[in-house]
């Protein structure tokens, strides 16, 4: 996802999308599923990162650790 903002704003959309996914219901063969998303959220800061690789790394090392939390979260990289 990207988001042109505070990455405070970018953390809200990021919850409100993996709560629209949360209350709804995939539908497959007949099966109804829930889904759920973990997401990785981060704002470029050259100094931090150097260049987009350097925050796609941090947004990465976000995802993840929403992963180890738990799943079905949203984390923040640094």
């Amino acid at each position: 996802m990207l988001f042109d903002g505070p990455e405070a704003e970018a953390r809200q959309a990021a919850e409100a999308f993996r709560h629209a996914l949360a209350i709804g219901l995939l539908d497959v063969e007949g099966q109804r599923l829930p889904v759920t998303v973990s997401i990785g959220v981060g704002g470029f800061d050259p100094v931090r990162h150097g260049d987009g690789d350097g925050l796609y790394r941090a947004v990465d090392a976000a995802l993840y650790a929403a992963k180890a939390d738990g799943r079905d979260r949203v984390a923040v990289g640094g």
